[in-house]
């Protein structure tokens, strides 16, 4: 039997090239139920696309491609759909990660029922997407160092999920020569939504084979860039996968650095792998003026539903 193509139709419906219709993705609510790769990533055929891709014109519709090198958004308000984005070589432009979302700004680009991996095994692997104006649905991020580096506005990572995160030493950009390891990391910036997401971080090994490490969150909220604002969490499953691996399930302790966080700060319903896993003994990680202002209910230990430790700390 040859091959299905899948395709979007007007109404954002997964199809076939006949017509029918993929009920099961149409009909998913995030955070009604834990992506995995039945429910994340490409469906169908792909046509090769050798090399890198770098966007041509605003609105741009780019779908069924199997992109072996890194994406380059250069205008705004582009979709990707059902596309498999490998990363490509790291040796030009190293650092920042398959796909570069800096340059478009201020109308959306989009990322549906996508792949975005990390084909080599370097240090400078980054992330798998880092940028702002961005958004992603229903897609599979593996293989690199951190999952998503959300940075300056606008950004929302849904029903996505993110696992076989890799850490590498040497690392001459820390102080302990190791990779700083995460999920998902918001550097900076305003109005960031992570809801429905599987994180599942502390895998063993990495670039040189090396075991499991403790510089680990499964979401972590900087503000390295800048003060960061309204910020939501909601119904994702974050994991450590070993207790040797993950310092900490949700990372929001860094309001010393630049002031308090600003607008609405909402970690809520969230499920964690059991307490054991987590190397600091900690689910979620606050200042103590977040741990003041957010609103952090429903958060519970997804096998038990006790309640998950919220710890109030003075930093990060």
């Amino acid at each position: 039997m040859p091959a299905q193509h899948w395709t979007l139709n007007a109404a954002g419906r997964w199809q076939t090239e006949g017509g029918r219709s993929i009920s099961f993705r149409d009909n998913l609510v995030a955070g009604s139920y834990r992506p995995s790769a039945a429910t994340t990533g490409t469906l169908g055929s792909l046509t090769t696309w050798t090399g890198d891709f770098v966007t041509t014109a605003a609105s741009q519709v780019v779908q069924n491609l199997d992109i072996t090198g890194r994406v380059k958004i250069r205008h705004d308000g582009v979709t990707f759909r059902n596309c498999r984005i490998q990363g490509g070589n790291p040796t030009v432009e190293a650092g920042f990660g398959s796909v570069e979302a800096f340059q478009a700004r201020g109308t959306t680009t989009k990322f549906y029922d996508c792949e975005i991996m990390t084909s080599f095994l370097q240090i400078e692997s980054g992330n798998s997407i880092q940028g702002r104006d961005f958004e992603i649905y229903r897609c599979n991020l593996w293989g690199s160092v951190d999952g998503v580096g959300a940075q300056y506005s606008n950004v929302t990572i849904s029903a996505c999920w993110i696992h076989d995160i890799k850490w590498y030493t040497p690392d001459p950009g820390h102080s302990d020569n190791r990779t700083h390891n995460d999920g998902i990391q918001v550097h900076g910036g305003a109005n960031f939504t992570i809801i429905g997401n599987s994180i599942e971080v502390g895998y063993p090994g990495g670039g040189d084979g090396v075991g499991f490490h403790e510089h680990t969150s499964g979401i972590i909220v900087t503000q390295d860039v800048g003060a960061t604002s309204n910020v939501t969490i909601d119904k994702n499953w974050v994991y450590s996968i070993s207790n040797l691996g993950t310092a900490v399930g949700i990372n929001l302790s860094h309001s010393p650095r630049s002031g308090p966080y600003g607008g609405t700060v909402t970690v809520t319903n969230n499920r964690f792998s059991a307490l054991s896993t987590f190397r600091t003994g900690k689910h979620i990680l606050m200042d103590s003026t977040t741990y003041d202002k957010a609103t952090k209910t429903g958060n519970v230990v997804d096998s038990s539903g006790s309640a998950a430790t919220i710890s109030r700390n003075s930093g990060a």
